[in-house]
């Protein structure tokens, strides 16, 4: 890591943080379809493994919702 790079923990931290405070503020059903969403964008197919994708999801913050 570069001196001028951020902290790639405190970014994560951060997301958390942020992220739980989101979790707090919606209901489950409101958090879902944010990642029923985010699903559908990503073009996320139900057969594929979890780790094929993750790749794919783990940056967006609704990512974190559930």
């Amino acid at each position: 890591m570069k001196p001028s790079e951020p902290d790639p923990d405190v970014i994560r931290k951060t997301r958390e943080a942020k992220a739980e405070k989101l979790r707090d503020a919606m209901v489950l059903e409101q958090r879902v379809e944010k990642f029923n969403q985010l699903l559908d964008e990503h073009n996320i197919s139900a057969f594929s493994t979890f780790e094929r994708e993750l790749q794919k999801l783990e940056k967006d913050d609704r990512f974190l919702l559930v």
